[in-house]
């Protein structure tokens, strides 16, 4: 298991609240129903990346532009290493795709 596996793995089991605590009292988190909101979702990164491209859409109706081709480059540089980033980008591509004019 690499580090970031085994941080996500502790993230997603809230083993990082004492953090929270100590931070909250020097005003670490100024809006703490937008870092629930925002962090919380245990969906997978593809859902993540469609999810955002969804919400882009309806509030702009524009999309971000991703340097898809050159992070699946680099990722296969690194041996994977970037395989979350990746597969929210192919989600938010998905979605993109399915609702461009």
């Amino acid at each position: 298991m690499n580090i970031h596996d085994y941080v996500k793995k502790n993230y997603e089991k809230d083993e990082y609240d004492s953090f929270e605590k100590q931070y909250s009292d020097r005003n670490y988190y100024k809006n703490k129903q937008y870092y629930e909101n925002e962090f919380s979702d245990n969906s997978n990164d593809f859902q993540k990346g469609y999810n955002q491209a969804k919400k882009d859409y309806q509030t702009s109706n524009k999309f971000r532009h991703y340097p898809r081709i050159f992070l699946k480059f680099v990722n296969f540089i690194i041996f994977n290493k970037m395989k979350e980033i990746i597969d929210f980008i192919d989600g938010y591509t998905y979605f993109k795709q399915k609702n461009s004019h």
